[in-house]
């Protein structure tokens, strides 16, 4: 009897244990279809199998070994601590060069500067007169180089003139944003544009209307860009055009130029980025403006800003040379916030370098 009972128990067990095998399996089986269907289990599932550590820290390092790079090939100029520094300065800038000028003023009075420093919107041609001629500034910010009779006529005044790069802008052509019919120009039709009576007289294509020319006044640095990379410097042919008008401000072209059809106007930059809803920029030679062709100068209308200063005003007066120290230091972190772009650290070097040569310090 006891044999039978054992017999029947072990029999119980297999059976019991059987079973439970086969429920095991069932539920594998179901859970496995059921992960199939469900997106978040397949996403786990492919993460679980990509691995992507190892590649983010790659590239984190690719990054880290730029910067360290950028870091060496970079120039640093003497620590300026503007609490330290005494006196005033004045400063004639660009209208176009000023938000930029403003920008670096407040970060070197948050950093203590305790003077003053006037600043001065004057174009460039009467600012540099003034500068060589009356020593009314310590500064100008411009943005063309100097010619080399004005470095000639400062030269007769017992000045010295230096100047340093300091960043890029670009003048953008530009029409009313309704006019769709022109999106790009050569630089030869550019020139046509600038002197012909009629759209169509440029293309015949283009409406038979006239050529409304809104543009700085002929004095202006932006005029003379144009008449350099159009005419080869000959005005006439623009200034005695039909349907020319010249104003000495971004503002009033904008004005104008939103209001009327089949108009053209030159603007810099950050003047046109806060018309860019009812005007329109229109490309040149195929190229567009932007921080990549302004930089390498492929963008035909780019132009060069400077800071320019006296030899010896930079050498007998600390705050001037202090001031642009810390506006090579750190011009590059506050310029595109202007609408103006920045030079590369090669050029940048070439302004930090020519610093330290004049205050007789090693690079």
């Amino acid at each position: 009897m006891h044999q039978w009972y054992c017999k029947i128990l072990i029999l119980l067990t297999v059976i019991l244990t059987a079973c439970d095998n086969q429920v095991q399996q069932s539920d594998i089986k179901g859970n496995a279809n059921q992960d199939l269907n469900d997106p978040y289990a397949q996403f786990t599932q492919s993460i679980n199998l990509s691995e992507p550590q190892p590649q983010k820290f790659e590239i984190d390092a690719q990054s880290r070994a730029k910067q360290k790079t950028k870091s060496k090939n970079e120039i640093k100029l003497p620590q300026v601590k503007p609490l330290e520094i005494e006196g005033n300065i004045v400063i004639a800038g660009d209208a176009t060069i000023e938000p930029l000028n403003e920008l670096i003023y407040e970060r070197f009075v948050q950093q203590g500067y305790a003077g003053t420093i006037d600043l001065n919107g004057i174009g460039a041609t009467s600012a540099i007169k003034l500068f060589c001629e009356q020593e009314n500034f310590d500064l100008v910010t411009i943005t063309r180089a100097l010619k080399q009779d004005e470095i000639v006529a400062c030269g007769a005044k017992g000045h010295q003139p230096i100047g340093f790069r300091i960043g890029k802008d670009a003048l953008m052509v530009v029409v009313n944003y309704q006019d769709t019919f022109v999106k790009k120009v050569t630089m030869a039709q550019l020139a046509a544009i600038l002197s012909s009576e009629t759209w169509s007289n440029v293309n015949p294509n283009w409406p038979n209307q006239p050529i409304e020319r809104i543009l700085l006044n002929p004095s202006s640095a932006a005029f003379n860009l144009i008449l350099e990379r159009t005419f080869s410097k000959n005005s006439r042919l623009t200034v005695n055009s039909l349907n020319t008008k010249f104003y000495k401000n971004y503002e009033s072209i904008i004005q104008n130029l939103s209001n009327i059809r089949y108009g053209v106007g030159i603007l810099s930059n950050s003047s046109y980025q806060s018309a860019s809803r009812t005007l329109r920029a229109i490309s040149l030679d195929g190229v567009a403006a932007s921080s990549e062709t302004v930089k390498s100068g492929n963008y035909p209308l780019s132009r060069t800003l400077f800071i320019y200063t006296d030899v010896n005003r930079l050498k007998e007066k600390p705050q001037v040379s202090a001031f642009i120290n810390f506006y090579l230091t750190h011009v590059n972190e506050e310029i595109e916030k202007t609408g103006l772009f920045a030079i590369d650290q090669q050029e940048l070097n070439q302004s930090k370098r020519k610093w330290l040569q004049v205050m007789d310090l090693q690079p």
